[in-house]
Formats: C-alpha cells, sequence, structure tokens
C-alpha cells in the first residue's frame, strides 16, 4: 500500500461493489446426525506477477456448511504445480489436525482419517510414496508433516476432479457462472425464511415424520445415494400426503440416452427410480436439465480442465449435435415453478430454451476468436475426436467422456421432439 495506483482503486471498487450486492448472503447451517469434518485444498502456480509465488487455499465443512477456510500466499516460490498443491495440502492437514482435537474436546470425536479433497495426483503421490521423495527434495522439510499425519490416520489424501474442488474459489479469479457455482457448493446463500425438517434416508421412520410434513420432495442426493431414493419412494408412500416428488436427475432424459459405460450404468440406476415411482402411483415430475453451464462452460467441456483452452480443443466427435446448456438459477426456477404445474404432473420437464442450445463446433468457433483477441493465441489447433474407448480413460474422466459421448456425439439431448404424451418443455410454463 505504500506506492497505491489506479489498479489498486480498481479492485478495491470492485471488490466494495460485490460486497455491496451481496450483503444477504451468508452461510446457512442446519442441525445434522454424525457430521463429518471434510477439508479441500487447492492451488494456484505462480500466480502473483509480482514475486511468482502461489497461493494456497482451504475450506472445511462439517454437516451442512462450509465453516473454516482460508486463502493465503505461500511463502516459497514453488517451482512445479505439484509442490504448490503439496504446500496447499500442508497448511491444510495443518488445520485438520488442530481441529480433530477441538471437535473432540466439544465431543464430536472424528472417527478414522479426515478426507482432504486434492486434485493433483501428482502431490498425493509424493505424500503416499516415500519413493517419490528423491525428486523433490528442495521442499522444506515441515511439508513431510502431511505425511506423518497420513501415515498415523489422521487424514486421507483423496483425488477430487478440478471441476468439483470447492477451495478452487479461494486461489485464483475464476468466471462468473464457475464463482456462482462454487459460492453455492459452499453453502454461501442468500438470506430467506427457512424452516429446517429433518429426516433421515437411512431411518424410516423419521423420515416419513418428515415427509408428512410437506407436500412436495426434490431430491437432490447425490450419485452414491441414487439407488438409495427407494427409501424415499417407501416413505413418500407410507405418508400418503405428497402432492408431488422430483427424484435426484437433472441431467440427460435417462429414458432417451445411448450412453455408453460407465454413463450407461448410472444412468440406469435413475431409470430404474423412475420406474420404482410410477410403480409406487407417486405424482412424479422428472426434470431433464441437460448440462450446468457452471460446469461444462468455464473449461469449454474439455474432461478434468477448469478454465478455457489456450492452445488446444478437443471436440467429440464430428461436432454437429446440438446440446443445451442451462445455467443452475434457471434450472431451479423452473423446477420450482413445475411444482404445481398440472402440464408437468408424471411427464418430464425439459429445460432446453433454442437460445440455449448450440452445437460444440458454434461454441468453439465463438470462443476460438475470444481466445485469440484476449491471449494473442496464433496457432489454436482443433482436434476432431470420435469417442469410441471410454474405458481406457481412468475414472472420473471416463464418466465425463462417456456423458460427453452420449451428448456431443449422439446428441441425446436434441435428437428426439418433446411430446404432450411424455413431457414439455420449461420455456413454455
Amino acid at each position: 500500500m505504500s506506492k497505491p495506483s489506479e489498479v489498486h482503486m480498481g479492485t478495491a471498487k470492485r471488490i466494495l461493489r460485490y460486497l455491496k450486492g451481496t450483503l444477504e448472503f451468508g452461510v446457512f447451517y442446519q442441525p445434522c446426525d454424525n457430521p463429518r469434518l471434510i477439508a479441500y485444498s487447492d492451488s494456484d502456480w505462480a500466480g502473483s506477477v509480482d514475486d511468482m509465488k502461489s497461493t494456497s487455499g482451504y475450506a472445511f465443512t462439517f454437516g451442512s456448511g462450509t465453516f473454516s477456510w482460508n486463502s493465503k500466499k505461500q511463502d516459497i516460490v514453488a517451482q512445479s504445480t505439484a509442490e504448490a498443491e503439496y504446500v496447499a495440502a500442508s497448511a491444510a492437514v495443518n488445520q485438520v489436525i488442530w481441529l480433530r482435537k477441538i471437535l473432540q474436546d466439544l465431543g464430536y470425536k472424528q472417527e478414522g482419517a479426515t478426507k482432504v479433497m486434492v486434485d493433483n495426483k501428482s502431490a498425493i503421490a509424493i505424500a503416499k510414496n516415500p519413493v517419490c521423495f528423491s525428486k523433490t527434495k528442495h521442499m522444506k522439510v515441515r511439508f513431510y508433516a502431511l505425511r506423518d499425519a497420513e501415515q498415523e490416520k489422521e487424514v486421507e489424501l483423496i483425488h477430487c476432479p478440478s471441476e468439483f474442488q470447492l477451495a478452487d474459489i479461494l486461489t485464483k479469479a475464476l468466471p462468473t457462472a464457475r464463482f456462482e457455482f462454487l459460492r453455492s457448493k459452499l453453502g454461501v446463500t442468500p438470506k430467506v425464511s427457512r424452516r429446517s425438517v429433518q429426516g433421515d434416508v437411512y431411518d424410516h421412520e423419521s423420515l416419513v415424520n418428515a415427509i408428512k410434513q410437506v407436500d412436495v420432495v426434490i431430491s437432490t442426493v447425490g450419485y452414491f445415494v441414487l439407488a438409495d431414493q427407494v427409501k424415499i419412494i417407501d416413505a413418500i408412500k407410507e405418508a400418503g400426503n405428497v402432492k408431488r416428488f422430483f427424484p435426484s436427475e437433472f441431467g440427460v432424459d435417462v429414458d432417451r440416452t445411448s450412453a455408453v459405460e460407465p454413463a450407461k450404468s448410472a444412468f440406469a440406476v435413475k431409470a430404474g427410480i423412475r420406474r420404482a415411482v410410477e410403480a409406487a402411483g407417486i405424482p412424479y415430475t422428472y426434470v431433464s436439465a441437460n448440462n450446468f453451464a457452471g460446469l461444462f462452460l468455464p473449461s469449454m467441456s474439455q474432461p478434468g480442465a477448469t478454465s478455457p483452452p489456450r492452445d488446444k480443443i478437443v471436440i467429440l466427435g464430428d461436432g454437429n449435435p446440438k446440446a443445451v446448456f442451462n445455467q443452475e438459477e434457471d434450472i431451479a426456477t423452473y423446477t420450482i415453478r413445475a411444482v404445481d404445474d398440472p402440464r408437468t404432473l408424471n411427464k418430464t420437464l425439459y429445460i432446453k430454451p433454442s437460445g440455449n442450445t448450440i452445437s460444440f463446433n458454434d461454441l468453439v468457433l465463438d470462443d476460438v476468436c475470444l481466445l485469440i483477441v484476449h491471449s494473442c493465441c496464433t496457432d489454436c489447433i482443433v482436434v476432431h475426436i470420435m469417442l469410441l474407448c471410454v474405458t481406457d480413460s481412468p475414472p472420473p474422466t471416463n464418466v465425463f467422456l462417456a456423458i460427453g459421448h452420449a451428448v456431443f456425439v449422439k446428441g441425446d439431448q436434441t435428437n428426439f421432439e418433446i411430446e404432450l404424451s411424455f413431457g414439455v418443455e420449461a420455456s413454455e410454463l
């Protein structure tokens, strides 16, 4: 601050504008049984143009929301992305050890190792494999505490796909859609009138009691709990008061997809839940939201990427089938609008406005021009590939590619007409 400039003033004003526009935002917490401490650790690399130092960031969730976070410039110049990520993970592990002790004193002893989500496989390998240390002896000794903590089963480093790395928001500037997506995942939401109703998917009685207090059930459970929605179906059927059930889907129409494995199996689980809902006679609406803009557009659907490519773009198939990209806020809005709309009863709600429907080729051509202008990229290579060997890729890349194959090669989102007998387009509501 010894020599402030117009750039500093502009940055300060930008921060103040953001704060003024988000005065009603806060972290929403609600009670939950057996909360678990989970850490997210991330780093950029040489993000500071003044001294080429990297920025570490970590965030901790405990139950329903984020309660501890940090963003700080590293005190060394990392010579690789792996080193920068390892430094960040070390800081997160130090916080994990301290938080575990505090939680134990408060009566919330954490059984087993605390998961630390890291999106760099090399950094994880350094912590797990002592052989790797011979290549990284230039790193400070204090960072080896991470390895000791993992060996003592206090922490466990888990690879997290970059698109789901919550700490990414703490380390670098992000596109608006990506920023808002991660902000919501951290539990930062506008203050609204809320009444918490508690129920446990694995406790039938508590689930029935909770469902009896509502008229509509919208399920947003994650991948590993999809099949357990049969428990929600059983509870809804017993409660007998639910006017509409929305199973957890919000992607492609699983009854009209040609996905290959491993996405095929995941979609089959969702289709099985549909059949169970129908067999139980429960009023329903299935939501086909297609592609989440915050997940696909910032990286231009490049597997494992979190920012637009600078020199090469991989296009699945010939790039001509059209796909649909929707803002998460719009998906939520249309879902809520469908709750009491008779046109969506026992049908699929397709969120596919014409303005959001575009081919991969058109998407790339639009953005390549921007890349050339803004990054002076004069040798932008566009590679066309046909996705025929998804199974050769490791998880979770194979899942991402399998979905990409269904969407961008087979055109699953736009290769059929919506008929009134089974669906309605959301913009008609």
